[in-house]
């Protein structure tokens, strides 16, 4: 889904949002047609997730804490916000598989669900204190049904199942990464998911456990995406602009998809003057298309075989966020406060 904030190259990412909106989404990258960027208004999603055309929620990090909003196929609504604790703000992640249910999850690790009309009071879903600070944790949320949510957390490690309208410990991640820094999650069904973190690695849930992991991009940190539309097939890129697809079995070998870059942000001591821009996001509606947005403001896409080139749609952004709920509508998001409709 959307990756920012969370460490290394991540850390360039604003926290402030544009959407685009894209229809006319085919199985080639020749026929998507982006538009140009419409502003948001006070909405600015910096994350973002449809479960429909007509239903996408998003929002963002704001000077006054977390916020979301609904789109509704036309403009964003007000912004609602999501506060668990005063003065939190940062990293939220979100999961709507139908247009009456949502859950979503904060930095501190508390829970949210939307039933169509509002959202609920937040519920502390790891059952341990909250850390101190604003930035306690990456934690990251995926619902294949309105009835079944997946959230994983890094800061002990651990998973929580939703399950008949309650939160409950589910088997730890800890020992599978060291640290546990998770960075993206997508389970297709209730008893599927894959787990990237933010070194290239990614473990598989298949119901009952979770995997060793398959070292896709091992390295230094940074901004990983994970996207699976069935149990059969997963795409994963990285902001190092390499990707890899899961078949079911195992991931292929990692390869290079996008070799964007960017200026690197001014360090002490002095680091590289230039760095990677590669795929944040990437979402697959089906085995037959993917598309995964980059930091240089450009979006690929993937047919089933081959990657396309870096299109560039949004000069001089950074694009972080995706979902497509289907091949004929994408949404994405970016560093500005602007909405893109076709």
């Amino acid at each position: 889904m959307s990756l920012d904030g969370r460490g290394g190259l991540l850390g360039i990412v604003v926290c402030s949002m544009l959407a685009l909106w894209v229809t006319g989404c085919g199985s080639s990258a020749g026929s998507l047609k982006w538009s140009a960027p419409v502003s948001a208004g006070p909405a600015a999603p910096g994350w973002v997730w449809c479960a429909t055309s007509r239903f996408c929620a998003g929002g963002g990090d704001t000077s006054a804490g977390d916020q979301v909003s609904i789109f509704d196929g036309k403009r964003w609504g007000e912004p609602t916000p999501i506060i668990s604790v005063p003065g939190n703000s940062g990293q939220v992640e979100v999961s709507c598989p139908t247009v009456r249910f949502c859950a979503l999850v904060d930095v501190k690790g508390y829970g949210f669900t939307w039933d169509g009309r509002s959202w609920s009071p937040p519920v502390n879903v790891f059952r341990y204190p909250a850390p101190a600070g604003s930035y306690g944790s990456s934690n990251v949320i995926s619902c294949p049904t309105a009835e079944f949510c997946v959230v994983a957390g890094d800061l002990n490690g651990d998973a929580v199942f939703y399950q008949d309208g309650r939160w409950r410990q589910g088997p730890s991640i800890r020992g599978r990464f060291d640290p546990p820094a998770v960075d993206s999650l997508s389970c297709p069904t209730t008893t599927f998911c894959a787990l990237a973190d933010n070194f290239g690695r990614v473990v598989t849930w298949n119901g009952e456990t979770w995997s060793k992991p398959a070292n896709i991009d091992a390295g230094e940190a940074k901004g990983t995406a994970v996207s699976c539309p069935t149990t059969t097939f997963c795409v994963y890129v990285d902001s190092d602009g390499n990707a890899s697809t899961y078949n079911g079995t195992k991931w292929g070998s990692s390869i290079r998809i996008d070799h964007s870059t960017i200026r690197a942000p001014v360090t002490n001591p002095p680091g590289p003057a230039i760095a990677p821009a590669g795929p944040l996001a990437v979402s697959c509606p089906t085995t037959r298309l993917c598309v995964a947005v980059d930091l240089a403001g450009n979006a690929l896409t993937y047919n089933g075989v081959t990657w396309s080139k870096p299109t560039r749609i949004d000069p001089g952004q950074e694009l972080s966020a995706v979902s497509c709920p289907s091949t004929r509508f994408c949404l994405a998001t970016d560093g500005t406060n602007y909405l893109v409709y076709h």
